[in-house]
Formats: structure tokens, C-alpha cells, sequence
């Protein structure tokens, strides 16, 4: 199945002879396969549907018309589309970023992540793209989810705070947020991030959704910091990020 699929990327796609190509195993990463042709390497993802091939198409063509250099734009099909269907499944196709996960609780690379944040943000806060996708995050699904477990911890003087002083902060905090409707990235971790030539590339765009770009920041910040990181480690960090991407907004 695998060979076939493979050998309808050469039909699909103007890319030159395929030599070689893997499976990429890594995490929960959908079906990935890594590609390599005579004149450059690529990446194969498999998609949700339609849906999640049309936003991401959307959302990188308008960054990259942007000047926005820090993602990886779709390669189309020889027909234009963003993705092909084989079989029931939908896959896109995009140039391989080599590089490695930026390293976590470093000022430097976390000035840098800062800056692909905010050009992404400034570049899609203007866009007219809607994205209708079920937002997996919502904080109220999530706290109704894990209050069982924060309330055990709790107990186990493992939290600083109580169910209800947790509860009250959930509210506040989807109060604040609930209207507020600009395209995100949706899972903005560092295993979404890949450190080359001395900057900070974003991929996968598959969690792509509308909601408030504060998420995309606290995922930036919170999977760039370490877990054993003292509080004042954590606050020194948080700050030189929040820091960088004020300076590139409001320039």
C-alpha cells in the first residue's frame, strides 16, 4: 500500500524521481512519510479531511504572501489543489525543513521563537480566513475533564490552589477569551518547531482554528521552559518572551 501511494505522489506532484522514502515515527504525528528525490527532500502528511487541507493551504499561502519566511508552504498538486485523495485518505505535500526541536529554557532560542510567533500573528491577525474546526481546547471541556484530577492533587498537596480557586481562573479566563476570534495556530508546542540556519520554523498547521492568540503564547512559552525550572527561572522567561513579541508587534 505504501509503494502505491508513494508511486501516486510522481502522478500527483511535478517533483523529480523519487529515490528513496521512510516512515517518520515520532510521537502522535499522523502518518508521515519522509521522501527523498533526486533534487530535494520532501514530506508527505496524511489529513483529517478536506477540511484540515484546505485551512492549511490557506493559512501558509497567506503567510508566505505575507513575506512571512518562518513556515513551509504546501506544494500543490500538478492541478493546484492542496492535498490528493488516495483511496478515502487526503494527504499535502511540503519541502523537508532539516534541522532539530529548539532547546528548551534558553533565553536565545526562546528570543527566537518569540519573533516567528509575533510574525505570525501580525500576518494573520488581518486575514480573512474562517476556519470552522471544533476547538479540541476549549478550557471549559478541558477543565470538566481534568477537575477530578486537580481536586486529587489537591488533596495530595501536590497544587497550590483549590478546585474552586482553579474553577474561578477558568472562568475569568474564558470570559476573556471566548469572543475573541483570530486564526491560531492551535498547537504551538516546540515539537511543532524546528531550529535552521539560525532561526525558528513553524509546522503543522493542523490544529488550526479560531480563538485568541494568547493560547498560541502560553503553548510557545510553556513547552519552551523546562518542568524542574525554579518560579523565578519561569517569570525571567516568561518575560523575555512576552518582551520580543511586543517589540515586533508594534513596530
Amino acid at each position: 500500500m505504501d509503494k502505491l501511494l508513494i508511486e501516486n505522489i510522481c502522478e500527483k506532484y511535478p517533483i523529480s524521481h523519487i529515490v528513496s522514502y521512510e516512515k517518520v515515527k515520532s510521537g502522535n504525528t499522523a502518518e508521515t512519510f519522509l521522501i527523498n528525490s533526486k533534487s530535494k527532500k520532501w514530506i508527505l502528511r496524511k489529513l483529517k479531511g478536506k477540511v484540515q487541507g484546505d485551512a492549511e493551504f490557506a493559512i501558509t499561502s497567506h503567510l508566505c504572501n505575507r513575506g512571512v519566511n518562518c513556515v513551509s508552504p504546501i506544494t500543490p498538486t500538478k492541478d493546484g489543489n492542496p492535498y490528493f485523495c488516495f483511496g478515502r485518505d487526503y494527504y499535502n505535500l511540503q519541502e523537508y525543513i532539516n534541522g532539530i526541536v529548539p532547546k528548551v529554557s534558553d533565553k536565545q532560542m526562546i528570543q527566537e521563537i518569540a519573533k516567528s510567533v509575533a510574525y505570525m500573528q501580525n500576518a494573520l491577525s488581518d486575514s480573512e480566513i474562517i476556519i470552522n474546526s471544533k476547538d479540541r481546547f476549549d478550557l471549559l471541556d478541558l477543565w470538566e475533564k481534568g477537575n477530578t484530577l486537580w481536586e486529587n492533587l489537591y488533596y495530595n498537596n501536590k497544587v497550590p490552589y483549590s478546585t474552586k480557586e482553579v474553577e474561578e481562573i477558568f472562568m475569568e479566563l474564558y470570559l476573556e477569551t471566548a469572543g475573541n476570534n483570530e486564526i491560531i495556530h492551535g498547537d504551538l508546542g516546540i515539537w511543532n518547531m524546528i531550529w535552521t540556519n539560525n532561526e525558528i520554523k513553524i509546522i503543522d498547521f493542523g490544529e488550526s482554528r479560531m480563538g485568541d492568540y494568547y493560547f498560541d503564547i502560553a503553548g510557545a512559552l510553556c513547552s519552551s521552559i523546562g518542568y524542574n525550572e525554579s518560579i523565578k527561572k519561569v517569570d525571567e522567561l516568561y518575560r523575555h518572551l512576552l518582551i520580543h513579541i511586543l517589540k515586533i508587534s508594534l513596530k
